[in-house]
């Protein structure tokens, strides 16, 4: 059994993994301190809360966008606007490899590159994966440090980031 210290060190790391690789950004960690800052912790599971608020909504964009590609003639125009929804979805969460591969998308869409557009949301839902499991990790810790009857302190911005390359081209 890990004790709190270990569980705090593995909860720290794997945020600032994710903020260095990327996959996240300020707006994340921002989302992510809310409760370590609600002096009165009148919401303990906010972050919790908004996970699954952006997995549900996350889910059912991108299982519409996949269905509208599976089609003989994709409406292109109805996928971008799914996309567009999901990046802001994205931007709130703080998730910013999702924002960058929607980015990319709605470049070979305005590109009318269509082939790209496919590359693109592939790559979207394995960003997508990659940050769901993440998140199911970080929540994971965050129940057995709460479990353990400690307290999650504030995240501070980590530095160095490493810049992950994808070129839909």
């Amino acid at each position: 059994m890990e004790t709190v210290e270990e569980l705090l060190k593995r909860h720290a790391d794997l945020v600032n993994y994710m903020y260095r690789e990327e996959i996240v950004d300020s707006q994340f960690i921002t989302v992510l301190n809310m409760r370590a800052l609600d002096e009165n912790l009148e919401n303990p599971d906010f972050f919790g809360m908004m996970v699954a608020v952006f997995r549900e909504a996350s889910d059912a964009k991108l299982e519409t966008a996949a269905s509208e590609l599976q089609k003989e003639d994709p409406n292109y125009e109805r996928i971008d606007r799914i996309i567009e929804d999901f990046r802001e979805t994205s931007i709130c969460m703080g998730t910013h490899g999702l924002v960058s591969t929607c980015n990319s998308f709605k470049t070979c869409y305005e590109a009318k590159n269509f082939e790209g557009c496919v590359r693109c949301f592939k790559r979207l839902e394995d960003e997508y994966l990659l940050i769901k499991s993440r998140l199911e990790t970080l929540l994971q810790l965050e129940h057995q440090i709460d479990a353990a009857g400690a307290i999650i302190p504030v995240i501070e911005l980590p530095t160095n980031k490493v810049k992950r390359p994808f070129n839909p081209k």
